[in-house]
């Protein structure tokens, strides 16, 4: 495959399977202090780093804690899973984890997307169903995920909510069903780990369909890979990120942080349908545990794919 290089605007792209990215390069210009010190100390310095600057919100949400009760029905759970490539070896991990600490008391599915529909740990479980997709390259694949959730619709008729979780994280200790759905909205998200305290790095530039003003809301930041929601409100919105997605491509744009960008464009612009959890649903696993704070899910590659 070819790869050839083009700028257009402020913008260099790279061709990738007939669909242009942003470049690496430009990203790291657009963050230059970061890569500057992971490149002289080090990605787990900097991890600690994140860690220090994020430590006192992470105090301060332990002071919110209320006791919670469950005000709305969960009937039947349809868990998102994507792992393509050497992603699938996370599975098992994800589905045992998972299947026994979120949730405990609901009945759960897990929709398998993948293209290594051969796997070995798929087979005999009546509760995972293999959805076949063609692997596309990281990016590509990571921005048809609302693609791939919208084209399920008629499969997800049976189900009450759909929860996506992002392939290398698991269910490090259980979340009951009466403080998960401690609230009334349709749509859930978390708030990113990285970003308590400073501002998020949304997509400000308007040649992407992700973009949002800075008059905008933004002073909530969500991570990418832990949402979900009634299943109705899932399937709409899925579809109308990938328009925006669909348009960007068309525009030869994707936007700086991939699919969170258009996740945190329609959160925002749509904050009132969503309840957003604290950090604890996708607490990296490099990070200190602070005495007292629920790690309900850890975002871990771990030794998985070395």
């Amino acid at each position: 495959m070819e790869n050839n290089t083009e700028k257009k605007g402020n913008f260099q792209w790279q061709e990738m399977d007939g669909i242009r990215s942003l470049n690496i390069e430009l990203v790291k210009k657009r963050h230059p202090l970061k890569y500057f010190i992971e490149n002289i100390f080090g990605d787990k310095f900097v991890r600690y780093l994140k860690f220090l600057r994020s430590k006192n919100a992470l105090k301060e949400s332990l002071k919110n804690k209320n006791p919670t009760f469950q005000q709305q029905k969960c009937e039947k759970v349809a868990i998102i899973f994507m792992g393509s490539q050497d992603y699938v070896k996370f599975f098992p991990r994800f589905y045992s984890t998972i299947n026994q600490n979120f949730l405990p008391d609901t009945k759960k599915d897990f929709f398998a997307f993948t293209d290594q529909v051969d796997y070995d740990y798929f087979k005999d479980k009546e509760n995972i169903k293999i959805i076949p997709v063609k692997y596309g390259g990281p990016a590509v694949m990571t921005l048809s995920k609302f693609k791939f959730i919208a084209s399920i619709a008629d499969k997800l008729r049976g189900y009450s909510h759909v929860v996506y979780i992002d392939s290398d994280m698991y269910a490090r200790d259980i979340t009951t069903e009466e403080e998960f759905f401690c609230h009334t909205q349709p749509l859930f998200a978390m708030r990113h780990p990285c970003f308590l305290n400073i501002p998020g790095q949304f997509e400000l530039n308007h040649q992407s369909k992700a973009a949002l003003n800075e008059n905008d809301d933004l002073s909530i930041y969500r991570q990418a890979c832990f949402w979900g929601g009634k299943k109705d409100h899932i399937i709409e919105m899925c579809k109308q990120i990938n328009n925006g997605i669909e348009e960007d491509f068309r525009n030869k744009i994707i936007s700086i942080w991939l699919d969170e960008s258009h996740l945190n464009k329609f959160f925002v612009r749509n904050k009132h349908l969503i309840h957003t959890h604290d950090s604890n649903y996708g607490y990296p696993s490099m990070w200190p545990i602070l005495e007292g704070y629920s790690v309900k899910f850890f975002h871990d590659k771990g030794e998985i794919l070395k």
